[in-house]
């Protein structure tokens, strides 16, 4: 399973650009432009953040929905502190934060995995045991 994750523009580029660079199939373009709202048409400046989904469902994951949220707030807080010279200043901050929250979601993922697992033993076990008790 594809988990999504995200990282921050190096240099101005135009989204279409930055799009075409990541060489992207149809079905990841059409989630990446679902995802990356706050880009879309627009010069993405240096320091905001590109997200690329999970590209093995067509729907938003919470994961995906975080970064959409962390996305957002980067973007205001870029462009009220002056664009590219905020991403410059604070670069190594927010290569810290992105490999943070990116472990926080993967971790969060990794852990319902394990419960929804467990989940599945039980029923299972469950229905054996109904199955049994029907002989």
């Amino acid at each position: 399973m594809s988990q999504p994750y995200a990282f921050i523009n190096d240099w101005q580029q135009t989204s279409v650009e930055l799009k075409a660079r990541l060489r992207l199939s149809q079905h990841a373009e059409a989630k990446f432009d679902r995802l990356n709202t706050h880009i879309r048409n627009v010069v993405v400046l240096p320091g905001q953040l590109v997200i690329i989904g999970d590209d093995s469902t067509a729907l938003c994951k919470p994961e995906e929905h975080l970064l959409m949220q962390s996305a957002w707030r980067i973007r205001h807080s870029v462009m009220a502190e002056g664009g590219d010279a905020f991403a410059l200043q604070n670069y190594d901050l927010l290569q810290k934060l992105l490999g943070y929250t990116s472990l926080g979601i993967g971790t969060a993922g990794d852990a319902w995995n394990h419960h929804l697992k467990a989940i599945v033993k039980t029923l299972e076990e469950i229905d054996a045991l109904h199955k049994q008790a029907l002989r």
